[in-house]
């Protein structure tokens, strides 16, 4: 809407072809049979967005067990094969029909791998994801925004980590990979212990914390909060400006991981070398 409260042409034009696109897709979906209609408007009863990414692989499962499979003169004689029953294609090779089952299959469904994917799949993920975007996205707002207001709090009281030049210290879980954790505290100690061996300096009284070793034009800043490995950023000087992005190919990333026990200096040192090269 602009400023003056009313609707650009933009706008209008913008809108109409959103209503178009949600009106094409919902009538390919309602083309389908009744019962794989049924499946595929499950997608209405998800109530979070962990459930969404559960129900892409569950109604693809059931669509691979819905197909079927075609005699082995057809298809092959190595593998059961069947043509997607939403879209009704199959391999594009000159020897066999059908995608394999489950797997080729399932990749075509998903749009997943080198296998064409399906464009009635295709139709209906876009269907769905709108309705979530649509559903989920005050809550999700609302939670990210409790999330940043619980970090704030814990800061102010819970020591804090400088892993990376141009970014803020952190929390000992904030902004992990996904699926890793965080050290306790012994192995925190256990980690600092291994990067002095390796030379690093450490502010590890202070807060915010750090670790750093400095060799010739390169800082490198150490992240030892990680369950199972240490990570490592590699900088040429100058420093980046903290809160800006470093220039594009002045951060390399090393991993160390806690299992590596013998010639940890060589090993540190021939990453290195091979994260400067060039």
């Amino acid at each position: 809407m602009s400023r003056t409260g009313y609707d650009s042409p933009y706008d209008n034009a913008l809108r109409r072809l959103q209503d178009d696109l949600y009106e094409a897709r919902s009538t390919v979906l309602d083309l389908l049979p009744e019962a794989t209609q049924y499946v595929l408007k499950g997608f209405y009863s998800c109530k979070s967005r962990q459930e969404t990414y559960r129900w892409e692989q569950d109604v693809a499962k059931n669509l691979v067990a819905s197909a079927t499979v075609l005699p082995h003169d057809k298809g092959s004689f190595f593998s059961d094969r069947a043509y997607c029953p939403l879209c009704g294609i199959g391999s594009t090779g000159p020897y066999t029909e059908g995608f394999s089952v489950p797997e080729g299959l399932m990749r075509h469904l998903l749009g997943s791998g080198n296998v064409t994917p399906c464009r009635v799949m295709k139709v209906v993920l876009g269907l769905a994801r709108n309705y979530w975007e649509r559903q989920f996205r005050v809550s999700e707002q609302e939670e990210e925004k409790q999330k940043c207001i619980r970090i704030d709090e814990r800061k102010k009281s819970e020591p804090l980590f400088l892993v990376a030049a141009e970014e803020y210290p952190k929390l000992i879980d904030e902004n992990l990979f996904y699926g890793a954790s965080a050290r306790s505290s012994e192995e925190l100690t256990w980690a600092e212990r291994r990067l002095s061996e390796l030379g690093f300096c450490s502010s590890s009284e202070d807060s915010p914390r750090s670790y750093t070793l400095e060799r010739g034009e390169f800082v490198v800043f150490a992240d030892p909060r990680i369950k199972g490995q240490i990570e490592f950023r590699v900088y040429k000087k100058p420093l980046p400006k903290l809160g800006r992005r470093p220039r594009m190919g002045s951060v390399r990333h090393i991993r160390f991981p806690d299992s590596w026990k013998h010639d940890l200096r060589n090993k540190f040192d021939t990453r290195f070398a091979q994260a400067t090269a060039g």
